[in-house]
């Protein structure tokens, strides 16, 4: 069924919330200024936030990878029966082919990498992962040689046709070297050997290598959104938003999230809606985090894991994915990819019509990118357009 776009209406706030929040906004933008960034694709010596100035593990430098701060603006995918607004955070656009929320992890993680004096770069992930590709991008740009173990078709086959498109023909066109593990293949006991091995024979042709894990989940990558939070904060106060939520897949970006909001006083509540595995797999990520960087608080305090929106599992998507994609592509403009974000966009909807802390509240939803995905070869102009062809007839 069709929706009718939402009125924009007048947003009111009283005089002292106004105060506040341009006194809040001032504060934060003067520490944006204290740690401003250097040149684009510069190495340099990294200062922490100040509230994290006490947390272990501080990366000593940072590659300055970012094109600019993504905005955030209002935003109406769906009708919002019980009041409030929804904005949504554009980390879809940190760069041109290596955008995604992957990118602030990158910053971390590749310079970590040129300081120990590597020269290659190892990841993992799907054949469509969109961490892989943004680490194949950024790798070159700083001349560091990507390779990538995915998981594909069958074992030591070729992925098949419609997969070698969108990320993968990426991952090609930059000439990341390539292994591919069965579709499924289980982490501990497939990809990782087979990174080692990988890893090993570059070793032997007297080339460094650096390990990034699936997702660049760790604890140099989750600098990536502690350093993001002082500039969202600000958006987030100035828009009085009370809820923050985004998708979750390697639960990298919804743990430094967490974490960040914790150690500046909560004043939102983070949402992770999961795309694949369970509620428990995320907590227990979040909490060994939090473990490894000295925090005593509980996983399951910090924020909320959403279930029920994985569809058939990772990287599967449905009819109803593509309706959602499609009814939001033609609302907002805003294109959702079908493995992370639409999921993320489903769990939204269905928080903000149920769930009764979601009335008459603002809402950020936050775009993790991943628009190359939809470009996989999988989703037909047909399926899209329902069987309505896209002429004149339609108008």
């Amino acid at each position: 069924m069709g929706m009718a776009p939402l009125a924009a209406g007048p947003t009111l706030h009283r005089p002292w919330r106004l105060r506040r929040q341009q006194r809040q906004l001032q504060q934060q933008q003067q520490q944006q200024q204290q740690r401003s960034r250097g040149t684009y694709r510069t190495l340099d010596a990294y200062e922490p936030p100040a509230w994290a100035r006490t947390l272990p593990h501080c990366p000593e430098t940072r590659l300055n990878l970012l094109l600019a701060e993504t905005p955030l603006h209002a935003w109406a995918p769906f009708e919002q029966p019980h009041g409030g607004r929804l904005l949504i955070k554009r980390d879809d656009l940190t760069h041109g082919t290596g955008a995604g929320n992957k990118l602030r992890k990158l910053e971390f993680i590749l310079a970590d990498a040129l300081q120990r004096g590597c020269s290659v770069v190892t990841t993992c992930g799907g054949v469509q992962s969109n961490h892989a590709r943004a680490t194949a991008v950024l790798a070159r740009e700083v001349g560091l040689h990507p390779h990538l173990v995915l998981r594909a078709g069958s074992e030591g086959e070729a992925p098949p046709p419609h997969h070698s498109q969108g990320n993968y023909l990426l991952d090609a066109a930059l000439e990341a070297t390539i292994s591919l593990v069965p579709r499924g293949a289980p982490y501990a006991t497939v990809l990782r050997p087979v990174m080692a091995a990988d890893e090993a024979a570059f070793e032997r042709q007297g080339r460094r290598t650096y390990h990034i894990p699936v997702g660049g989940s760790n604890r140099v990558g989750l600098w990536g959104y502690l350093d993001a939070w002082d500039h969202l904060d600000a958006q987030c106060g100035a828009a009085d938003i009370t809820h923050i939520v985004l998708s979750t897949g390697s639960g990298g970006t919804a743990a430094g999230l967490a974490l960040a909001n914790w150690l500046t006083g909560r004043r939102y509540r983070i949402w992770a809606v999961a795309v694949c595995d369970n509620a428990d797999y995320f907590y227990n990520h979040v909490q060994e985090t939090l473990d490894e960087f000295g925090v005593t608080a509980q996983a399951r305090d910090l924020l909320t894991i959403v279930e029920g929106y994985k569809g058939e599992g990772y990287g599967q998507f449905s009819d109803e994915h593509l309706a959602m994609i499609r009814a939001v592509g033609a609302r907002t403009g805003v294109i959702l990819d079908p493995t992370y974000t639409c999921k993320g966009v489903l769990g939204l909807q269905a928080l903000v019509n149920a769930h009764p802390d979601f009335a008459n509240v603002n809402t950020c939803f936050i775009h993790t990118g991943g628009v190359y995905g939809l470009l996989d070869g999988r989703v037909h102009i047909d399926s899209l357009y329902q069987a309505r062809r896209p002429t004149s007839e339609a108008f």
